[in-house]
């Protein structure tokens, strides 16, 4: 049986399970408690399941039984951990989608539904089946976000098994797809832990050599370091107990991706300039585990027992993500200290509703906040994620076009721009103050005569650069953008509502 940590309330467990009674025991300690539908489920697929095998030589009913763990604990619903045991079922088995809505109903039904590839059609090569399946599933994730709930646990499993499979050329191919499209994709939906552990896992067959070197310097820094790390969480554990502020504290270390990322990005790069590699999180805990404003205000008190204590380091600034969430709802208080040694360390402070919410993202602010029904569940997601779905749906001629620019408008790089309200919006990068008016509203990129960023009037075609603050100037007496501008955006809303206006 598991062990239930209380303490990484906001880690994945990376072991496998083996047998439902530990998915049964953790979905019962998040609150679910028919245990009978899930026990149904995977007896469902335990038989239609039997005598295939993974290429790690084990039955095959150990893979949908860890992506219904993963799912679990990320919070998930009943509906989508029962989709996560059955979502192989319609593909590799004699199952049909009328089957799963008999046993287990629509709902469940569709999850799989969408989840499941494309069969019995003509392809002419492997990538346009690959397209095809990918453009299915964002689609369909249209109508049930909880589809990629299931699709990236999926992925996350099969990566963390990837050493089964003997062909190494199709290791590497997995492992770019990955890094390409499911990490960004957990990233886009808040599951960080997810995201991360696809990332390293991917970075392992992609730059083997390279992974195992920064995973050695990483480790002996850490190492190094061990001795002031101990303290600081020795003495801020005291300096909150003398103020009876119940948390906990707990050190981090960058993933490996990130640091190859910023290697490749900075000149003269080293472990010591990089200010966030380890970061100590203060997670205070919530009043009934509920965001409320009493506990966020603790937040920004312990900034100051923080800064009382160690020295900040000012040229990091204070990243204030309570009062201006990420785009994926991230919360939280970083700011960067000088250590015992003079090392600097980064503190992160939040509650623990912000720690499951950063960890986990959308399946876990559903859980937490009894989002249940489909409708306030796709709402939620519209503008960042089902929106450029429908862009690109409507000025792709072919799956390859609608995967790249979904994959541009909503899982690349962002820059992050604030609007006239303080609100922080991420956009891909290279955008436009044009793409930013498109993407706040359609009728302010109809409208839109003038830009101010920063004050300033810039040309509407002004490249948005990072903390940005853009205000867009409209009329109603607006003349169209013209065609000239079609080259001058980044996003497929932007690019559409142009061809719209000069019609």
């Amino acid at each position: 049986m598991i062990t239930i940590d209380k303490k990484n309330f906001d880690e994945l467990y990376q072991d496998e399970i083996n047998s439902i009674d530990d998915l049964i025991e953790f979905t019962s300690s998040n609150g679910i408690l028919d245990s009978g539908s899930i026990k149904r489920a995977y007896e469902f697929a335990k038989t239609m399941h039997s005598g295939q095998k993974r290429e790690s030589g084990q039955d095959y009913i150990i893979h949908p039984l860890n992506v219904a763990f993963i799912l679990a604990q990320l919070g998930c619903d009943k509906e989508t951990i029962i989709a996560g045991l059955l979502h192989d079922v319609v593909e590799d088995t004699n199952t049909t989608s009328s089957d799963i809505s008999k046993f287990f109903g629509d709902e469940v039904a569709e999850i799989v539904a969408g989840v499941t590839n494309l069969s019995n059609t003509y392809f002419s090569s492997k990538a346009d089946k690959d397209d095809a399946n990918l453009r299915k599933l964002f689609i369909s994730a249209q109508n049930d976000i909880r589809i990629i709930f299931v699709k990236v646990a999926d992925r996350l499993h099969n990566m963390r098994t990837l050493e089964y499979k003997s062909n190494v050329e199709k290791q590497k191919q997995k492992a770019i797809e990955t890094i390409d499209i499911y990490a960004p994709l957990a990233k886009k939906l808040g599951m960080y832990r997810i995201c991360t552990e696809l990332e390293d896992l991917s970075l392992k067959y992609i730059a083997p050599t390279q992974y195992q070197d920064i995973k050695k310097d990483v480790d002996e820094y850490v190492l190094r370091c061990q001795k002031v790390i101990d303290e600081m969480e020795s003495n801020l554990e005291g300096l909150l107990k003398n103020e009876n502020i119940d948390a906990i504290i707990k050190s981090r270390v960058r993933n490996v991706y990130s640091i190859f990322r910023k290697k490749k990005q900075i000149k003269g790069f080293t472990y010591e300039k990089m200010h966030d590699l380890i970061a100590l999180k203060i997670i205070i805990d919530d009043v009934n585990g509920l965001y409320n404003g009493i506990s966020a205000m603790k937040c920004y008190s312990v900034l100051g027992l923080v800064h009382n204590f160690y020295k900040p380091f000012n040229n990091d600034g204070i990243k204030d993500y309570i009062a201006n969430p990420k785009f994926n709802m991230y919360s939280s208080l970083h700011t960067t200290v000088f250590g015992a040694d003079g090392n600097l360390i980064q503190a992160q402070i939040r509650t623990t509703y912000m720690s499951k919410i950063a960890s986990f993202g959308l399946p876990a602010y559903f859980n937490i906040n009894h989002i249940d029904t489909l409708e306030a569940r796709q709402k939620k997601v519209t503008r960042d994620f089902i929106n450029p779905l429908k862009a690109a749906q409507a000025t792709s001629d072919s799956n390859r076009d609608f995967v790249n620019q979904f994959i541009k408008d909503a899982l690349s790089d962002e820059v992050y721009v604030y609007a006239k309200n303080g609100r922080t919006y991420g956009l891909p990068l290279g955008s436009t103050a044009i793409d930013f008016a498109f993407y706040l509203h359609t009728e302010i990129g109809r409208k839109m005569v003038g830009v101010l960023v920063n004050g300033q009037e810039v040309p509407l075609n002004y490249v948005l650069q990072p903390h940005d603050h853009v205000l867009i100037i409209t009329s109603d007496d607006a003349k169209p953008l013209g065609l000239e501008y079609l080259d001058q955006v980044c996003t497929d809303k932007a690019k559409m509502n142009i061809k719209k206006m000069n019609e």
